[in-house]
């Protein structure tokens, strides 16, 4: 979006310019009705350009411009206004203006061309000041280069000179900068001759041998000499290597020689070699030094595209603020983390935050501003996932951040800014709460159960107990960890009292088994009690799924010490059965509440385990737990899904995967990834956790895999989806080898078929080629490759307007959204054109050509090229295969496609500028008016052939001459004069001068206007100049006869007007006293016949002034506009064909053209149509007018200029044949009767020219 302001003193057409300008979208326009207006807009908004009209009140466009330049104000300048003057123009070119453009014609194709002159405009002006840029960089590189350096151009003028060499040589810049004729050699040989960069541009001999000692590698030079006249006369060792300056095209454009002085290592021997050596590094140095300069600009433009393409693609926001708190960057994350529905509704300061948010510290504490994250980095604090809890105001939602942040510094250390990174950890956080709390609950059951509990691995070795099975058994923990049931120090008896072998204890039998053991009694020897304790164990295994052996067993058991004894007491008391009865009971009740303890611990177990599952199935990340499969030689060779949780299914695309082997669930999967069984099975081995990325076509997504193992040949992966990480990756390369290529493209052709041979190898298509948008709405292939000629001469010549095809709708945007072969973003993609083509109606077939589908292309995708003003073209991928342009492909296009445009646009620039700059060298060879140009001194820098003719030399002779060199000493002198005040007045100044020569007088017209240098010091002049002798002849001519046509005028109008004005009166009263009718007829027709001369001379009036004002330029295009105005033309069409052609005449031309067009309107009785060309000759240029009208007949064309022709028609034709007689013109009619007459006005050479406006 370009960002106008216009300045006119005309309300109405500011408003008629803003909405023209505004209508494409891609112009907004602020309007100011004068310069002062203008100027403080400027302070108040950001302007891309300025359009200006010439003549306002106060302070002119000129003068506004002038104002701006003094400034030092840069800003794009239009001057759009309707004064055509040349030395207007010349004093606006040379002021810094960018473009004229002269008002009238057609507002809407005027319009058109201003709109693309301001986007012209603008653009070059971005490109210039890039350029600008860059060669201040490259001047700061010389100068700060620690070696004495100096560089001239082909012409051997200094045009570098370092501060290194100012400090070797005592020579200031200044003094030496735009010097030649060798003058860089007398600071160190006290002469003026070649030194050894001029031997890098001619390979002179006379040069090698003040150089005895000169290694050459490729186009370098180096060589190192005694130069005794440098250090105060004491002499001096120096080295120098000289080489060849080139353009971006490769050619040479000058030499440059960097110096050293080695005097210090010259006189220590010792130190000769490392002296060598150094030479050498240094030069090494040096180059790197280039390169690596030459390379930063790219570089800085590579890491800032990276950046954005890493922030866009984050899920976590990040920030980046100054020091102020002012945030000058963030992500779209940065919206949402921050609950914003987008960045638009973002604040941009920290100041304003605590506006929509509470912040809490980790102990819940409210976080004061200066202890939140922008401002800690501020202080110069680097910290990683410090959690903060965040509050809305205004919706009370919370959640939790972890945020990462540091300072930002500078190369001298100082903070100059702050980044942060934050990321959502709320379900996070919940996730872990929840295993927390779940793992403190079963810990809290394991650890107060009255029962109790023993867990053994899969050899029978005891690895935990809980603190009743340590009271139970009377031993602690420590004891028995690591024995089984055969060694472990215990006395167990059975209930008869024999012993109770560790074999057959209810563990080591369920575990043997793999069945539950359920209410075996035992006694277990209390030694600190110095009695049995009765326990009943139920012993149960635990099994990984598929499974037939336990991986574990665990024991829990009763003290039913107590019941044992009540069970005792009665035996021996069967005489009291009332009393045992109640002990019993007791005893049963006793058992009845340890049971449903015992079952409300399992229900407890249960609930953790059911949380487990909980937390398993509702995780965002797939997990699958897994069994390996070796084969004989202990290679990987398949495995089998146990398990996986409902995102496994979401991710993968899968329903039914428990208990399948991988390879019956992805037939082929072994041969496409043998690193997922090599990295799986080594983890399954090792149990070593390895993390790896894979492309798993079969879900059509990118995977990030962790794998771990739980047990030896069991594993548990872990992946999240990363396509889109994965597809942001490829953009961003994508993008990065544009800008790559786009740098090192010397034209746009070369740059577009670099890029299809990228795009091929990115795509892996056979054909692909780039169609380019021309302004006549052509869309040709601009590079392609892989496409037969035979494709390509049927899909040449396509036009937007005037053929259909699937391409046309994709440039201009009219492709249809709801088809299925479209995308969002307007590209056209199809894997299959044969099966889509037969699945339409012939009507819906008959919208394209179909000529991809005829050559045998299956697979097409059209990916519209797009900038910030619009589609400018597209990128066509072709291929014979199906299915060889997937969606992803098309989207990663779409995205590359934007800056793709962005870079197209920009060479288009550049090329347009260098093809403009050539036309206008063209320009100024051709055009006949002789040209020159002086520097500051007034010695010419160059001409034109015309001027150098005249002096009889070449252009190239010119330079470094003066005007003593070519003319008289008098003569020289008063140029010089004439040419010292334009220069100290600053304006420009028009001459026109009598000369007489070998007794000839004859005029010359001499335009000279000073040029000033990016600071806007004057540099120079520029003179424009041409014969106007006959002009001024004409001019004598034309105004001696004016004054006797005046003269004549004033007396014949006032007496004739005056007699036909009375004889009018008495007719009317003889009208009314006469009653006789034939005798009233004859009254009426007198009346009719003065009317008309009454006219006539009225018309007359319009002529006294003539010759009064010097002649001067018209423009036909304005005369012809403003003849339109009158409403003469009635709805006749008036095409001028001539609208560059200007006139040097009288005022009066303007009533030729005028009495013309009256002429055909009342006598060409069926006129709808006037047209008017010209055509140039070698006696001058014929003008020539016609209409469709009937035309003349042969027998009145010989008098049809005389003063009796015709009823009304005579009179006027007469004067125009005078008028255009008077100003040196002369006209005749060519027609043919019955086909409209044909005017033709001839024009002698001086009294016309063509503009390029």
């Amino acid at each position: 979006m370009y960002h106008v302001l216009y300045v006119d003193d005309e309300p109405a057409l500011l408003e008629l310019g803003k909405i023209f300008l505004e209508m494409s979208g891609l112009i907004t326009v602020e309007t100011a009705l004068s310069a002062e207006q203008g100027i403080q807009a400027l302070k108040d908004t950001a302007i891309d350009c300025i359009i200006s009209d010439y003549q306002m009140p106060e302070i002119d466009g000129l003068k506004f411009l002038k104002f701006l330049r003094k400034e030092k104000n840069r800003i794009p300048f239009v001057l759009f206004t309707g004064r055509g003057r040349e030395e207007v123009v010349i004093e606006a070119v040379n002021n810094g203006v960018d473009y004229y453009l002269q008002k009238g014609g057609d507002p809407k194709s005027q319009f058109v061309e201003l709109e693309h002159q301001i986007k012209h405009t603008i653009e070059r002006r971005r490109t210039e000041i890039e350029l600008q840029e860059s060669q201040q960089r490259m001047t700061d590189i010389i100068n700060h280069l620690p070696d004495a350096t100096l560089a001239i151009n082909l012409d051997g003028t200094v045009i570098a000179w370092n501060w290194a060499m100012e400090e070797m040589t005592g020579v200031p810049k200044e003094q030496m900068l735009g010097t030649g004729d060798y003058s860089y050699a007398l600071p160190f040989y006290g002469t003026r001759r070649p030194i050894l960069l001029d031997l890098v541009l001619q390979d002179d001999e006379e040069i090698w041998k003040h150089y005895p000692h000169i290694i050459r590698k490729e186009r370098k030079l180096i060589s190192e000499i005694y130069i005794p006249f440098l250090a105060g006369g004491k002499g001096a060792y120096l080295w120098f290597i000289a080489s060849p300056l080139y353009d971006t095209q490769g050619t040479v454009t000058g030499a440059i020689e960097s110096i050293r002085d080695i005097t210090d290592k010259k006189n220590i021997k010792t130190e000769l070699r490392d002296a060598s050596e150094q030479i050498a590094a240094d030069e090494e140095e040096l180059r790197e030094q280039y390169d690596e300069l030459k390379k930063s600009e790219d570089a800085l433009r590579e890491s800032r595209a990276k950046l954005e393409a890493a922030l866009a693609s984050m899920t976590d926001a990040i920030f980046i603020s100054d020091t102020k708190g002012r945030f000058i960057d963030f992500n779209d994350a940065f919206a949402t983390f921050h609950r914003f529905r987008n960045k638009d509704e973002c604040a941009r300061t920290l100041a304003e935050y605590p506006d929509f948010f509470e912040v809490f510290m980790p102990d819940g504490e409210l976080a004061p501003l200066d202890m939140w994250a922008v401002p800690r980095a501020l202080r110069g604090e680097t910290v990683t996932n410090a959690e903060y809890t965040l509050r809305r105001k205004d919706t009370g939602e919370t959640w939790v951040g972890s945020y990462s942040f540091s300072p930002i510094l500078d190369n001298d250390g100082a903070i100059v800014g702050s980044v942060v990174l934050g990321r959502d950890i709320t379900e996070k956080k919940r996730a872990e709460e929840a295993l927390r709390t779940s793992e403190e609950d079963h810990r809290r059951l394991f650890e107060t159960m009255v029962q109790g509990v023993v867990y053994l691995d899969a050899e029978g070795t005891i690895t935990s107990m809980n603190p009743a099975a340590e009271r139970i058994l009377g031993k602690t923990l420590d004891m028995f960890l690591g024995e089984t049931s055969d060694t472990v120090e215990l006395d167990l008896i059975r209930e008869d009292g024999s012993p109770f072998p560790g074999r057959e204890h209810p563990s080591m039998v369920a575990l043997s088994t793999g069945r539950e053991v359920r209410d075996v009694v035992m006694g277990v020897f209390i030694p600190d009690e110095e009695r049995y304790r009765w326990i009943t164990i139920n012993a149960m295994p635990l099994f990984r799924p598929g499974k037939e052996k336990p991986h574990q067993v665990y024991t829990i058991f009763d003290d039913i010490t107590e019941r044992k004894r009540a069970e005792e007491e009665l035996l021996r008391k069967t005489t009291d059965l009332e009393a045992s009865y109640e002990e019993i009971t007791a005893t049963e009740e006793e058992l009845r509440e340890n049971y449903e303890k015992l079952t409300g611990s399992q229900q407890e177990l249960k609930i953790s385990e059911e949380r487990y599952r909980t937390l398993f199935e509702n995780m965002l990340e797939g997990v699958a737990y897994c069994q390996m499969f070796y084969d004989s030689d202990g290679r990987p060779d398949d495995f089998i899904y146990f398990s996986v949780n409902a995102a496994f299914d979401r991710i993968i695309g899968t329903t039914t995967v428990v208990n399948r082997r991988v390879t019956e669930v992805f037939p082929g999967i072994k041969e496409a990834y043998p690193e997922l069984f090599e990295i799986c099975g080594r983890v399954a081995r090792t149990a070593k956790p390895e993390a790896f990325d894979i492309d798993f076509k079969p879900s059509g997504k990118w995977l990030h895999l962790s794998v771990y193992s739980p047990a030896k040949e069991y594993f548990v992966t872990v992946f999240e989806d990363i396509t889109e990480r994965k597809r942001a990756e490829r953009v961003s390369s994508q993008i990065n080898r544009i800008y790559q290529i786009a740098n090192q493209a010397g034209s746009l052709h070369e740059m577009l078929q670099r890029y299809v041979e990228e795009f091929r190898v990115f795509s892996h298509c056979e054909a692909i080629g780039f169609r380019l948008l021309d302004a006549e709405g052509n869309i040709p292939y601009q590079a392609y490759c892989g496409f037969p000629e035979s494709f390509y001469e049927r899909e040449t010549p396509l036009n937007i307007l005037s053929d259909e095809c699937m391409c046309i709708y994709v440039i201009t945007g009219a492709i249809k959204p709801d088809l299925p072969v479209a995308t969002p973003g307007g590209s056209f993609y199809c894997n299959a054109t044969s099966t889509f083509l037969a699945s339409i109606s012939d009507e819906e077939r008959g919208l394209t050509r179909n000529v991809c589908n005829e050559m045998g292309y299956e697979s097409v995708a059209l990916i519209p090229i797009r900038t910030s003003q619009g589609i400018i073209g597209l990128i066509q991928f072709n291929d014979h295969r199906e299915n060889m342009v997937p969606l992803e492909l098309v989207q990663i296009m779409e995205e590359v496609a934007l800056p793709l445009g962005e870079v197209i646009r920009r060479m288009q620039a550049k090329e347009s500028l260098i093809e403009s700059e050539e036309k206008y060298r063209i320009l100024v060879e051709n055009i006949p008016e002789k040209i020159f140009i002086k520097n500051a001194a007034l010695t010419y820098v160059s001409c034109n052939e015309q001027y150098a003719r005249d002096l009889g030399i070449v252009p190239g002779d010119i330079a470094g001459k003066s005007d003593f060199d070519f003319f008289p000493p008098e003569l020289a002198e008063k140029y010089r004069a004439d040419d010292l005040a334009i220069m100290d007045s600053g304006e420009t100044r028009e001459l026109e001068e009598q000369y007489v020569t070998e007794g000839k007088e004859f005029w010359i017209s001499t335009i000279k206007t000073p040029l000033r240098n990016d600071t806007g010091t004057i540099s120079g002049i520029l003179g424009i100049f041409h014969d106007i002798s006959e002009r001024k002849n004409q001019e004598l001519a034309l105004r001696t006869a004016n004054q006797k046509l005046n003269l004549m005028n004033i007396v014949a109008w006032h007496d004739i007007y005056n007699k036909v004005t009375g004889l009018r009166g008495y007719v009317e009263l003889s009208k009314a006293l006469i009653t006789d009718e034939k005798a009233r007829e004859f009254l009426e027709r007198e009346d009719t016949i003065l009317q008309v001369i009454h006219q006539q001379i009225s018309y007359t009036k319009e002529y006294q002034e003539m010759g009064k004002q010097h002649p001067r330029w018209y423009s036909l295009r304005e005369l012809l506009d403003n003849v339109r105005m009158t409403g003469v033309a009635g709805s006749i069409r008036i095409i001028n064909d001539a609208e560059n052609l200007e006139l040097y005449a009288d005022p009066v031309i303007e009533k030729v053209f005028w009495h013309l067009i009256d002429n055909s309107v009342k006598h060409g009785e069926k006129v709808t149509e006037i047209r008017i060309t010209a055509r140039q000759s070698e006696i001058g240029c014929t003008l020539v007018y016609r209409d469709d009208g009937v035309g003349i007949p042969e027998e009145k064309r010989r008098d049809l200029f005389t003063k009796s022709y015709g009823t009304e028609t005579g009179f006027f034709l007469f004067f125009v044949h005078d008028l255009l007689e008077i100003s040196g013109m002369t006209i005749a009619e060519t027609g043919e009767p019955g086909n409209g007459v044909r005017f033709e006005i001839t024009i002698p050479k001086g009294l016309y020219r063509f503009t390029d406006r």
